[in-house]
């Protein structure tokens, strides 16, 4: 009884598909091998909408129609023409907007992963204790005198320094 539930609502599916499909091909303008593909797409129980994933850049935060991914993927197909391996990975971080870590991000990134947790937890409770310490005295009206009174001692030696 599930098995015959199932078809049905899959037959259902496809029939919806496939008007979809026909509708889409009628706003859409497209060359006959994209409508090849787009067919065999539906065949498979897609929806003209459903997101294929690209071949570059897999399955987009923003889903896309089918034919939209394969023409873009084209593109990035046309545009890499002849390039090496290293040069293509560069255009897709230009055309994709990826940004590097910088070496300091990565620098902190490391410092992180290896601090451990007993420093860590001093380093944020410093943090919290400099943050509200230095709102009181902003809120007291003292900033000034306390930049000054930094600015005159800043190279004078601490009791705890090493």
């Amino acid at each position: 009884m599930i098995k015959a539930e199932e078809k049905t609502m899959r037959d259902e599916m496809q029939a919806r598909f496939w008007e979809e499909y026909r509708e889409y091909i009628k706003a859409t303008p497209m060359t006959a091998y994209e409508r090849r593909l787009l067919r065999k797409w539906v065949s498979e129980c897609h929806s003209v909408y459903d997101d294929p994933g690209s071949r570059y850049l897999g399955c987009s935060a923003y889903p896309m129609p089918f034919l939209d991914v394969y023409r873009m993927d084209r593109e990035f197909e046309h545009e890499m023409k002849g390039m090496s391996p290293d040069e293509k990975i560069e255009y897709l971080k230009k055309a994709t907007g990826w940004d590097d870590p910088s070496p300091g991000e990565l620098a902190m990134d490391e410092a992180k992963m290896n601090t451990p947790k007993l420093i860590e937890a001093l380093v944020r409770q410093l943090e919290r204790d400099y943050f509200h310490l230095r709102e009181f005295v902003m809120m007291k009206g003292f900033a000034e005198e306390a930049m000054q009174y930094v600015r005159d001692l800043k190279d004078e030696e601490i009791p705890f320094e090493w």
